[in-house]
């Protein structure tokens, strides 16, 4: 799971992250200073019943999980990364699955459950992995980040691909 730190913001001894992902309008990623941090993001599609991709009331239960340990990173200072799908309309993808997280689609926004401060990042991705063709690292590099923790619905995809790609540029990653 997704486990606390040592109190204190950006600038203590470990930066990290809360990243979540996911296409159920709730990828999020969290990144503070000594904390562990998740990363994946919840989304509206995965997590509402008129989603393509809804995996059903039990998945929803994520729900209050998530936005408390987003509420708890904020506090101890940690950078928040909401992963969004932001497929084009066309994408390879949807040949294996449904049609989902269309860029610009009420499908690629955050679940109202989950509020998005100004202080958040949100980071497009058109990939089962929230790195590949994304300004993610960019952010983690930026914000010194030695410690991603990742928070989403769907596990053995976005969580695990990303989780998989993070691990291969340096910071430590917790699922």
């Amino acid at each position: 799971g997704c486990g606390g730190g040592a109190a204190g913001g950006r600038g203590g001894d470990l930066q990290v992250s809360l990243l979540v992902c996911g296409s159920l309008h709730l990828d999020v990623l969290v990144s503070a200073p000594h904390l562990p941090a998740p990363d994946e993001t919840v989304a509206g599609q995965a997590l509402d019943p008129a989603g393509a991709l809804y995996v059903g009331e039990a998945g929803r239960a994520i729900i209050p999980f998530v936005a408390e340990k987003v509420r708890e990173m904020r506090r101890q200072g940690a950078a928040i990364i909401f992963l969004n799908d932001a497929h084009d309309p066309v994408d390879p993808e949807f040949q294996r699955f449904p049609p989902h997280g269309v860029k610009g689609s009420w499908g690629a926004q955050i679940i109202g459950e989950l509020k998005v401060a100004e202080t958040d990042f949100q980071v497009e991705k058109t990939h089962f992995s929230g790195l590949l063709q994304t300004g993610l690292e960019v952010i983690l590099q930026r914000e010194q980040v030695e410690e991603v923790h990742l928070v989403g619905v769907c596990t053995s995809i976005c969580i695990m691909e990303t989780a998989r790609d993070l691990d291969g540029v340096g910071p430590r990653v917790v699922v």
